[in-house]
């Protein structure tokens, strides 16, 4: 039994009314396919991408799925690859683009 079982045990008398928060997360825009487009959000001015991408490409680590991005890019769409940066972490391949449009086209290709 939950907490919120044992006190509705004790306390019959009441009516438990719980919500969750909303999502703290103001900049999330949309999921395009398995991928969430980040809006610009408080001091971040940038729309970005921050996804896990090792099991979607194929690859051991997010590095690794950062240099193949980087290589599709370069094949289709060079210009986008001019357009924007990358902020790679261990946990995720991260993206930034001062364009909405340029973000969503690299959401467009991981998808």
């Amino acid at each position: 039994m939950g907490r919120r079982g044992q006190i509705e045990g004790a306390r019959p008398d009441i009516e438990i009314d719980h919500h969750l928060p909303a999502a703290k997360q103001p900049g999330i825009v949309e999921h395009v396919g398995q991928v969430t487009i980040h809006g610009p959000s408080g001091e971040l001015k940038q729309w970005s991408i921050y996804e896990e991408l090792t099991a979607d490409l194929g690859v051991q680590t997010n590095h690794a799925a950062e240099q193949l991005l980087k290589r599709t890019l370069k094949k289709i769409a060079p210009d986008l690859l001019r357009r924007i940066d990358f902020d790679t972490e261990g946990d995720g391949v991260v993206v930034f683009a001062a364009a909405e449009t340029d973000i969503r086209a690299v959401a467009k290709i991981l998808d």
